[in-house]
């Protein structure tokens, strides 16, 4: 009777887990089993080989090999958009304000050009 080995590595660890060759092991097996010892939800992981191809969960593992490696990813829940979808909202309006007032700024030597412009 052989042995399977599936490698798992985890954001902060990686961790193996054997398999009697006749043991039929899914991506849905191995959601479970580190939902049970790591307390999480199995609809927030996600599997993914080496590659970053993600390992549905009726896939079954150990197919061509007795070793798999797996990578696991959490899911974040995403929002309405961020920066890019504000930059979207504005269109041209951000362009469209050109600055006129250059007082502030500092020339060469380190002065504001409103002093300069105010000893002139």
């Amino acid at each position: 009777m052989g042995y399977q080995q599936l490698i798992v590595q985890l954001p902060t660890q990686t961790v193996c887990y054997d398999y009697s060759s006749s043991t039929l092991v899914t991506g849905s097996s191995v959601k479970q089993q580190l939902c049970d010892q790591y307390n999480l939800e199995a609809s927030s992981l996600i599997l993914a080989n080496l590659g970053g191809r993600i390992l549905l969960d009726n896939a079954q593992l150990f197919t061509t090999s007795n070793t798999e490696q797996l990578s696991v990813h959490l899911r974040l829940r995403g929002g309405k958009g961020g920066f890019g979808s504000l930059l979207r909202s504005q269109g041209g309006r951000m362009n469209s304000q050109k600055t006129t007032n250059f007082d502030a700024c500092r020339d060469l030597q380190g002065r504001r050009l409103r002093d300069v412009e105010a000893q002139k």
